[in-house]
């Protein structure tokens, strides 16, 4: 496989891993203790990282529902319909604070993309972009008058490990490495401020697969030049999701005051060979070079990536979410890579 094509399939698998109008109740309710979401009424979500492929989906996906949305941004940005902006750092508390007040939820995207570079201070920048701006929010609610009824905020499958065969819950245990490390130190920030008057989602999310974004799109443009074989010998397990059914999942978290760690992936994960037929037979690719072991560490040794990175086996399965009644509108690989395919 040529390395400028395998770099493009390499980056696109790790982009995609990197990468819900109701009146809450004024009681502030102990999150061992969480009001029941029939008692929950119509009112506006907050969104940090809202502006970006996965905050897109889901501050659409609020729209349709009915939700006004507050996105918090870096930057001065003109409201639309239903959407509003506030200016925030990321770190410190300010004016933004106050659109927690009363708040349905609060969602929380921010976080450096793990498919850079991890060379000179990178590693602290993946650090500081989602501890920060996680630490604030959380010092945030903790403060408000008027809490929000519920905040969800993102992970990654990662903070597993290296799972081999096993099948990984919500109850497996953290895991050990670089990028167990940094989901670990990211889900923390969320308790920096104590116990917090409000449920808090963890969401252990999956790659992600969409039509504009994630890994889908250089996956499809690298399997079209007959780049889309398996990595190494294709056996490791991967989990993943379809952009609609992770910003409805977010949304589900926020109504269900879902509390602690959620897997947020597919019903069921899919062996790096199935994963990559899908690919092929979606984008109509009649074969696909695989990708040698030596190829790939050669390629993590030149992004400064762990070792294990592009091959860590991660059999996830979403028993929370299964538990209280989501509903997956792309549960099988082969629907959801179509999907984007066509659109």
């Amino acid at each position: 496989m040529p390395s400028k094509v395998r770099v493009k399939v390499a980056a696109g698998i790790v982009e995609g891993w990197d990468s819900g109008i109701r009146r809450v109740s004024s009681r502030r309710v102990p999150r061992s203790g969480c009001a029941p979401a029939k008692e929950i009424g119509m009112g506006h979500i907050v969104i940090a990282g809202g502006t970006g492929f996965i905050g897109k989906h889901i501050t659409e996906q609020a729209r349709r529902q009915g939700h006004e949305v507050v996105i918090l941004s870096r930057s001065n940005r003109t409201a639309s319909e239903g959407i509003r902006y506030a200016q925030w750092d990321g770190e410190t508390l300010g004016e933004w604070a106050q659109h927690l007040e009363g708040a349905h939820g609060v969602i929380n995207l921010s976080g450096a993309s793990i498919a850079s570079p991890w060379r000179g201070n990178y590693v602290q920048k993946l650090y500081d972009s989602r501890v920060k701006p996680t630490t604030a929010i959380a010092q945030a609610i903790a403060a408000a008058k008027n809490p929000p009824h519920a905040w969800a905020n993102s992970s990654g499958i990662g903070i597993y490990g290296e799972g081999g065969n096993a099948t990984l819950s919500e109850a497996s245990p953290i895991g050990t490495g670089p990028i167990a490390d940094l989901a670990t130190a990211w889900e923390e920030a969320t308790r920096v401020a104590g116990e917090l008057p409000c449920s808090v989602a963890l969401m252990r999310t999956s790659m992600v697969l969409g039509p504009d974004g994630g890994a889908f799109p250089p996956m499809a443009r690298a399997a079209k030049f007959g780049a889309g074989g398996p990595f190494g010998d294709g056996q490791f397990w991967q989990a993943w999701i379809h952009v609609e059914d992770l910003a409805r999942m977010y949304l589900f978290a926020l109504d269900h005051q879902l509390d602690g760690p959620v897997v947020a992936s597919a019903p069921s994960a899919d062996r790096n060979a199935d994963f990559m037929a899908a690919l092929r037979a979606a984008v109509n690719a009649p074969f696909g070079l695989p990708a040698p072991a030596f190829a790939l560490r050669a390629m993590c040794n030149l992004m400064h990536w762990p070792e294990d990175f592009l091959t860590q086996s991660q059999r996830a399965v979403p028993e929370i979410a299964k538990a209280r009644g989501f509903v997956w509108a792309y549960p099988q690989i082969r629907a959801a890579m179509r999907a984007c395919a066509s659109s």
